[in-house]
């Protein structure tokens, strides 16, 4: 699990069963998986097994789907090892938190999984956008 595929599952209609349905019929093994409103604008995110990236995004693509890869290196992307034991998702939230306090990010959200090495939460976070930030730049979400 040392990476993570974004994706709005979101073609016309919008399916989420249309994503995956070409990824389990390669046979690729989906790792851990999350996210919210997936049929409303949310977007999944999901890690495969590793090794199996660039093949899931290019199945992605050829659907018209526009996923974009974020790699364990990435520094919005915290992979944290649980064990199996009473407080470990919070000890990886708070080691996340801490560090997205010294670069003005928040945590956008997390999905848990279980790999070869075990289990492992990974906590995506992006930029504070807050409304000065966004009138600063001329953006706007």
């Amino acid at each position: 699990m040392h990476q993570q595929i974004r994706c709005l599952p979101k073609l016309s209609p919008p399916d989420l069963e249309k994503l995956l349905a070409p990824i389990a019929a390669k046979g690729i093994n989906i790792l851990a998986a999350g996210g919210g409103s997936l049929e409303y604008n949310g977007e999944f995110a999901f890690s495969v097994e590793d090794g199996r990236e660039e093949e899931t995004l290019q199945i992605l693509r050829d659907l018209k789907y526009r996923p974009r890869l974020i790699r364990a290196d990435d520094p919005r992307l915290t992979v944290c090892r649980l064990e199996d034991k009473a407080g470990e998702l919070h000890r990886c939230v708070a080691a996340a938190a801490e560090q997205n306090l010294r670069e003005g990010r928040i945590i956008h959200d997390l999905i848990i999984g279980k790999d070869d090495e075990g289990y492992a939460v990974q906590i995506y976070s992006e930029h504070i956008r807050t409304p000065q930030a966004l009138s600063d730049t001329g953006t706007r979400r």
